[in-house]
Order: structure tokens, then sequence, then C-alpha cells
């Protein structure tokens, strides 16, 4: 539904991450809707795609459609997708990480700051380390995206570019 989400079915027992990464070729195309879920009839995944907020995610089976929390996911998703915009924004997390590393660091600065989570690009590859962080785990924004080798790349040129701006002529 225009304005609201974009939905990609798949067969029964059929993989739903290849379901959202097929989905995540064509959103923009679809005018980069709110919601974007896939199912595969027994399984419905709904995850939040708001700019400048943090992705939610939503899941359930047929089995648990009927809960009170899963039908106002499914109204909200038919009339209101604002009702399921996460609250907490990407400017939160990224001042708290900022917070955190600092915490760290006045308690011996020789530990070092990793983050595992919430990388899902380059740009967060590079956020994080101009953040102050030593590294970053990234397997799963890889392996999700639509293009894992160029992910890749772009991850480990995002990596040189925070580092050089940080420690400029520290790299060959």
């Amino acid at each position: 539904k225009k304005g609201c989400f974009a939905w990609e079915y798949k067969g029964k027992k059929k993989n739903l991450d290849e379901a959202y990464k097929q989905l995540l070729r064509y959103r923009e195309s679809l005018l980069n809707p709110p919601l974007l879920v896939v199912c595969d009839f027994d399984r419905y995944i709904v995850k939040t795609n708001f700019n400048g907020t943090v992705q939610e995610v939503h899941e359930f089976t047929n089995a648990e459609i009927d809960t009170p929390k899963n039908l106002s996911v499914l109204r909200a998703l038919f009339t209101d997708p604002d009702l399921l915009k996460p609250q907490r924004t990407t400017a939160q997390v990224t001042e708290n990480l900022a917070e955190t590393i600092a915490a760290v660091n006045s308690v011996d600065p020789r530990i070092l700051v990793m983050s595992g989570a919430g990388v899902n690009g380059p740009g967060d590859v590079e956020q994080m380390i101009r953040l102050g962080l030593d590294g970053t785990g990234s397997s799963s924004g890889i392996l999700r995206a639509p293009d894992p080798i160029a992910t890749m790349r772009a991850m480990i040129e995002a990596t040189a570019r925070a580092w050089l701006s940080l420690h400029p002529g520290s790299l060959p």
C-alpha cells in the first residue's frame, strides 16, 4: 500500500532473509515505504524503515497472528504506519555510543572498544570509527547486503577514510 508498506511474499518455508534482500533492491522504486514486510504465508516479519530511526522488527506466525500485539502491528501496517515508528533515533544511539567510548577510555585508554552490532554499511563503519571505536564487527551487514562483495569493499574503504581522518598520514 503506497505510503504504508512494501510486501514480499515467498512460498512456504522459503528463506525470508533472501526475500528481505530482494525487497531492499526495489524499495526505493516504491518511494521508500516506512514498513517492509516479508512472509511465507506462515511467518511474517515487519521491519521498520523510517529515516533517522533505529530499525525495529516485529515477527509472528499464523499461530500467533490473533494476539493483541500482532493485530496492532497489522492494523498499523494497513492504516497508520506511524504507530510503528521507533522512538529511538540514530542520533540518540550515536550520542550514547560516544558517551560509552569516553567512559571506557577514562578507565583505561589501552582497552579496545569494538562494536559488534548495528553495522549495516560503510556509513556506519566510518561514523563509528570517527566516534572513537577501535573497530567494528560487520559480517551480518555484509552478508545481508544485496551485493556482499561491493559492501565489503565499501566498508574497507570507509575504515581507511575514517582512520586517516583521525590519524593523517598513518597508512601507506
